[in-house]
């Protein structure tokens, strides 16, 4: 009500509690073209929450394709095709990568490194997301989280800028579910220059 006397547009948003602790928390969020935080709202039926707590669908396998040529849908509908390792010369970044090869961004696999609480963590999310850390922290239920340092990726054994899930052992590895929703991704080969992919 106070706000409507105002007259500022605002909306009870899902919150996350943080420190506070609970199951369930909200909060007023004044909608303006600059702000602090964002706001994921439907207006079809009234879902709202801010972007450390909301909850959304990702693109499946089949929207990727869709998007596609016809010849490029084609070996892509093929589901789990045979591990391929390929060199990816020159390239640095998980953009140049994907045009190398010719695939989206969203076929790929990207490899960030966390400490929680002390414990190395290898979180592994699809290429054109980013870690809500947030969430990450709630995942692994730590109250200290932070990047890994260089010298924590390197005592774990693992290439920074090269890390690939496959074959990792003795390391807590934590999987976005956009990974799920996907098949025949591009992942690094823990070798330099070199990546694995399943792709035809």
């Amino acid at each position: 009500n106070i706000y409507i006397r105002l007259g500022l547009p605002a909306l009870v948003v899902e919150a996350d509690s943080g420190a506070i602790g609970g199951k369930e928390s909200h909060e007023f969020m004044v909608i303006t073209e600059t702000g602090e935080d964002e706001v994921i709202y439907c207006s079809n039926c009234g879902y709202a929450a801010n972007a450390e707590k909301a909850q959304s669908a990702k693109a499946t396998i089949e929207d990727v394709i869709a998007s596609r040529s016809l010849e490029q849908s084609e070996g892509a509908a093929k589901q789990f095709l045979p591990l391929e390792e390929i060199a990816t010369p020159r390239c640095k970044t998980i953009e140049e990568v994907a045009s190398f090869l010719g695939v989206s961004t969203n076929q790929t696999f990207k490899a960030v490194f966390y400490s929680a609480d002390g414990e190395f963590v290898f979180v592994v999310i699809r290429g054109d997301l980013e870690v809500n850390e947030t969430k990450l922290r709630n995942t692994l239920k730590c109250s200290e989280l932070r990047l890994a340092t260089e010298g924590e990726v390197s005592e774990a054994g693992i290439v920074a800028g090269f890390a690939s899930p496959i074959g990792i052992k003795d390391v807590k590895i934590v999987a976005d579910d956009s990974i799920t929703w996907g098949a025949n991704f591009i992942a690094e080969a823990n070798r330099r220059k070199r990546r694995n992919s399943r792709r035809s």
